[in-house]
């Protein structure tokens, strides 16, 4: 199983499991069963004890970024949290309302990215993912491709020269993540080159987690 993407520095790869079916696959979880009579245990008249309701361990995300003069367009953007369980399927998916989408202080980076911002999200009401610990404020961005993900794109049938890294963190203390790819409609199909410096061009930029994030992150740096 492929390893998350860790990057204190660019070389630096942490040792976190990540899902390879996490892109697309976003369907519920089903509830446990709960024992029947049938399942008595005849000798002591115990009933077995309950299989363990898992715990949500990793979260993904996946959305669109328009750009517009070098700015992101927070109105016209849209971001979907998944939670997932350890080593198991997701838990819940959900469209998420962006209340901040900024652009973000750079200066503690170690990597140049072409864009960086500050994330403020919140779940409506009714979300299945309310309540199952996913973040409401994170950094984000868009900045140059690492072959570290050629394995996953392959196997995908994605173009390994056309898109760009996503990458996040969850405050300026904590580790910088490479997750995933961002492109837009064009550059998923394998045409026209990544730019190399800010500002990144305008259009519609869509982002694709490959890797799972933790819940509970304790790569500070």
């Amino acid at each position: 199983m492929p390893r998350h993407l860790q990057l204190s520095t660019l070389l630096a790869i942490g040792t976190l499991q990540v899902s390879v079916g996490c892109i697309q696959d976003f369907a519920v979880r089903d509830g446990m069963d709960q024992p029947s009579i049938a399942d008595l245990d005849t000798a002591t008249g115990s009933v077995p004890e309950a299989p363990t309701t898992p715990e949500p361990t990793y979260y993904s995300l996946d959305g669109i970024v328009e750009i517009e003069d070098g700015l992101a367009v927070r109105a016209a953007s849209s971001i979907v949290m998944s939670v997932w369980y350890d080593g198991d399927g997701p838990a819940c998916s959900d469209l998420t309302d962006i209340g901040l989408l900024d652009d973000a202080d750079r200066a503690t980076l170690d990597v140049e990215l072409l864009t960086w911002w500050d994330v403020t999200v919140s779940l409506p009401a009714g979300a299945t993912c309310s309540g199952l610990g996913a973040p409401t404020d994170f950094q984000l961005g868009i900045g140059p491709y690492d072959t570290r993900l050629d394995p996953t794109l392959v196997a995908l049938e994605l173009p390994t020269d056309t898109l760009y890294g996503l990458y996040l963190r969850h405050t300026p203390s904590h580790a910088l993540y490479i997750f995933g790819v961002a492109g837009t409609s064009e550059q998923f199909s394998g045409v026209g080159a990544p730019v190399l410096q800010p500002p990144l061009d305008d259009g519609s930029y869509e982002f694709v987690a490959l890797h799972l994030i933790p819940l509970q992150d304790p790569n500070t740096e």
